[in-house]
Parts: C-alpha cells; structure tokens; sequence
C-alpha cells in the first residue's frame, strides 16, 4: 500500500519514543506523574496530530488516480478507482441513492457513505473533501499506538504509530513516482486499514482476557462488519479471530461457543441491514457485487486455461460490377459546340 520505509524513518521514529520514554522517566523523578490514562491519552493526542500534520504537508500532485489540474478551473478531479468511489458518493448528493454507474451494485458502501458525508460537508471539489478525510484516518496512527500499547509498551506503541506516520507521509509526497494509494486519495485501502487496526485492537483485548466479556466480542464482531461493508474479502480475519479464540480456549469449549455466537452476532448487526437491503431490492443477498470477485477470478481463470474457439471468418463480399456490357454499348451523347 505504500512505499518502503526509509533508515531516516526508522531513526527519527525510533529517537522520537526513546526521547519521550526518557523525558517521562526524569519527570517522574521530579514528582511529575501522570495516570496511565492521562498518559494514553497525551500520547494519542500527540500522535493524532503529529499524523495530521505530516500527511497534510506535501502539496498534491497527479497520480494514477487524481488528474493533473488542467483548464479551465485547473483543478485536480479524482480518476480511475477513485472516480468510480466519488461518483458513488455523489449520487447520493443528487438523489439517486448508494449505487454504483446506475447498476444492481455499490462498490464499497461503507467508504462511499464516508465520502457522502464528507462531501456534504465541503461541497463537491475534491481538494477540501480528500483535505478533510485526513481528518478521519489519521485515527490509522492512533488505534496503532494503542495496539502496540496493548501487546508491548507505549514506546513500541509510540514507534509503531511514528513509522506510519512518516511512511504516510511519504507516500503523499512521492505519489507521482508510484501508483501507490495515501490518505489523501479516495481510495478504500487506508480506511480498510484503520478498521483493520480497530478489529486487532479489539480481537486481542477480547483474547488477552482471563474471563472474557460478551461486550468485547460483540464489538469485535461489529468492527468485523464494518470491514465487510468495504472489503467483503476480510470475512478471512473473521475466521483467524474464532481459530485463535479456539486455541486460546481449547480446555473451555463452552466459553468458546458462547463467545464465538456473540461475536457473530456483533457482525451481524452491523453487516446484516446491508445485506438484506441489497436481497429485498435487486433479488439475492450481497455485499457490493451480485458475483463474488472470487467466482468472477475463478472464471477469468478457467477462460484463460480453455480458450473458446475462434470464429469462422466472414465470407467475403462479392464486387459489385461497375458497367455492364449494354452499358457499355450504347452511344455516347452527341455534343454541340
């Protein structure tokens, strides 16, 4: 999704939670603490913005998926996948619902819902909307910061939450190099990851627990709708998350059953009311597509191992004669002088 991190990344990243993790520690030494909440919570904040600040930074430039500004308005307009993405959510603006090219389909629905939003709220360029979606997925950096917070320290959280910071960043910078996506594009890959980010946050809290509450896997189950409405592929995390639980409460079957229905009912929840829209509407239940990108690459592939036939060329025209011999008989017209 982006471009490789670079040595400077790693050192700015790694010098950034060491220094922190040592000014925390000669405070205390002065008799300034803090809670471990108040603590979460600064450092999330700082993170939060600190992400802001770098991926607004760069200026725009022409991607695979932005134009180049051009007369008359010179203006950037999203193009490729990010024009499918922003057409969806434009025809919501103008009345015709969540669908995709006036088809039986909405590719994406809870990402072109969020571009909706966003466009409601700026107006139709795309400049202030991609501008204002940084807003929402620089949340990427801090639901990874809580998450390395959660399975380590909050240093490994600080470094991990500073390394997709600047690897964001850069991403941005030198987007006319590859055909990368950012967060500054219209493109579903980084709000695919911040919800990715929030299922794993929310899988390992509900695991890591000696007793386990239903409420934890019923969000869990929630943020893995949520990841169904954008990739329908992600039903495979779904699955990770109860083999994990199973080993995890392999001398417990009973919990695990009892945990692995609330869970499926968290997903429910969230996934059902689409799927159901979708089945009263055009006929059968589906997320975004009526055929499933897998059967769709499955039959791609066996078309291309079993070519079809050629057909057989078309007989060719007979020419049509341009005299015939009673024509070419008769007299020419006398002429006068």
């Amino acid at each position: 999704m982006g471009v490789p991190i670079l040595e400077t990344q790693l050192l700015l990243a790694w010098a950034l939670a060491v220094g922190l993790r040592k000014g925390a520690e000669a405070a205390a030494r002065r008799g300034l603490r803090l809670t471990a909440r108040q603590a979460d919570c600064l450092l999330a904040l700082g993170v939060y913005l600190l992400t802001v600040f770098l991926w607004q930074l760069p200026p725009d430039r022409p991607t695979w998926f932005t134009s180049p500004p051009a007369a008359p308005n010179f203006q950037a307009y999203p193009a490729s996948d990010a024009l499918r993405y922003d057409a969806t959510a434009q025809n919501v603006l103008i009345g015709n619902g969540l669908r995709t090219e006036n088809q039986a389909r909405t590719l994406r629905p809870l990402y072109t819902g969020l571009l909706a939003a966003l466009h409601a709220v700026t107006g139709l360029a795309y400049a202030p909307v991609a501008r204002l979606q940084v807003w929402v997925l620089a949340l990427f950096t801090v639901l990874a910061y809580l998450l390395g917070r959660r399975m380590h320290s909050r240093t490994a959280g600080v470094l991990l939450a500073s390394l997709l910071a600047l690897q964001g960043y850069t991403n941005v910078a030198y987007a006319n190099l590859f055909t990368i996506s950012h967060a500054r594009l219209l493109m579903p890959d980084l709000p695919m990851a911040v919800l990715m980010a929030a299922f794993l946050l929310l899988a390992v809290r509900w695991q890591a627990a000696s007793t386990p509450r239903w409420q934890t896997a019923l969000y869990s189950g929630a943020a893995l709708g949520a990841l169904l409405l954008v990739r329908p592929e992600s039903i495979l995390a779904g699955g990770a998350a109860l083999a994990t639980a199973a080993l995890q409460w392999r001398k417990r079957p009973r919990l695990w059953a009892q945990q692995a229905v609330v869970f499926v009912l968290g997903l429910g929840l969230v996934a059902a009311p689409w799927v159901g829209r979708n089945w009263a509407r055009y006929g059968y239940p589906f997320f975004d597509s009526p055929e499933p990108r897998v059967y769709t690459a499955m039959r791609r592939a066996w078309d291309s191992l079993h070519p079809s036939p050629p057909e057989p060329p078309e007989p060719e025209a007979l020419p049509r004669p341009t005299s015939t011999p009673a024509k070419d008989a008769l007299p020419e017209p006398p002429t006068f002088p």
